[in-house]
């Protein structure tokens, strides 16, 4: 199912895309001519359609949970968008005929004449020039629609008014609608066609046709955050993140226990924990001993974080991160802490301390940084 979906997707976002990138070409090339009436008419479509597109994408994450619901919320929203703009081109539509008009004034987008108001919704009017023939009393030839008060065109050139920087400021907006659509595109297949299954000790990640094989050997980190409804992935090299599936949820989990990770906050994060020799705080560093020593100047740190492990990102970006069960309780991050502030506070630098009870986290930074 979830793989019809994802084709129906396809075709649901790539559409707008093919039809956008053909109105930056009819745009420029029919403007000015009467030819353009039924793009300009199909063009009601497009308004409710974008908001429609930005809702899909916003609640891809819980489509892909329940690709049928998905399904149905998609034809019921095109429904919508038909609905909508075939009742805009009703109202507009008629057959275009020629015609003399007399005209009297010009208001806006608006032609006053001797026959009634015309609105002129696209054709590019040279007001000026209208307004010297209003002076003179005379007649002009234009297509309009029978029986709407629309102007099509007018049929003498001297009365198109087409700038460079118009048509160029058209063109901009124009190719700005296609490239919306193709970072809605992007996003929803991106979310869709990125997946995770975990068997015989290995995750698989699924990316398009691209499969990557992930050993749980590898694997440093798991967070199961069904409240934020993101799963993590965590490695030396990189960070995969996905949308929270319980089913999955209970296969890494399985899969971490078995593989030898450390549970906490009630199973919501699996970690690799590393064991040093010794861990100690001095004067004016913080020493890791792992047969090698690893020294860490607290006037060189950038950022602390316990969430109940311990992450040090250094001004150099460098990243330290302790998962040894004896340093990470919170009188021990306290202690390190402690150290830290006092070093910034003697370099004059100011920082900010986050509090987030709930999820346990405590993160220091320094301002300057994080600027």
């Amino acid at each position: 199912m979830k793989r019809w979906v994802g084709y129906w997707l396809m075709f649901c976002f790539g559409l707008p895309i093919i039809v956008a990138t053909g109105y930056v070409l009819l745009h420029q090339r029919l403007l000015d001519t009467p030819d353009y009436y039924p793009y300009w008419l199909a063009e009601s479509y497009f308004y409710p359609a974008l908001p429609a597109i930005a809702l899909l994408t916003w609640k891809v994450h819980w489509g892909k949970r329940n690709p049928f619901a998905y399904f149905m919320f998609t034809l019921s929203l095109i429904a919508g968008v038909l609905y909508l703009g075939t009742g805009d081109i009703r109202e507009n539509l008629g057959n275009p005929v020629q015609e003399q008009i007399h005209p009297l004034g010009v208001v806006d987008r608006e032609v006053v004449t001797r026959e009634g108001r015309f609105e002129v919704p696209y054709f590019p009017l040279d007001r000026s020039r209208l307004l010297k023939e209003i002076q003179s009393g005379g007649t002009v030839d234009v297509t309009r629609v029978e029986g709407k008060g629309l102007i099509l065109s007018f049929s003498d050139g001297i009365y198109r008014s087409y700038s460079l920087l118009d048509r160029v400021l058209d063109l901009a907006l124009r190719v700005l609608s296609v490239a919306i659509f193709v970072v809605f595109f992007y996003v929803v297949m991106t979310v869709w066609w990125r997946d995770l299954e975990v068997t015989d000790g290995q995750i698989r990640v699924f990316h398009w046709r691209r499969v990557k094989t992930i050993p749980l050997s590898q694997v440093i980190q798991l967070q199961l955050d069904s409240w934020g409804e993101e799963i993590q992935v965590e490695t030396e090299e990189v960070i995969h993140t996905f949308p929270y599936d319980s089913k999955t949820a209970g296969d890494l989990a399985a899969a971490a226990k078995e593989a030898g990770l450390t549970p906490i906050r009630n199973g919501r994060r699996w970690l690799r924990t590393t064991q040093f020799r010794e861990i100690r705080m001095e004067e004016s560093r913080l020493v890791m001993d792992d047969g090698e020593e690893v020294r860490v100047p607290y006037d060189c740190v950038a950022a602390l974080l316990w969430d109940p492990v311990i992450q040090i990102t250094m001004l150099d970006e460098t990243d330290f991160v302790i998962t040894d069960e004896r340093y990470t309780d919170r009188a021990w991050f306290d202690e390190l802490s402690h150290k830290v502030k006092e070093a910034w506070i003697r370099d004059g630098q100011s920082y900010t301390v986050d509090v987030d009870p709930r999820n346990q986290r405590v993160a220091l930074t320094l301002d300057e940084w994080m600027e």
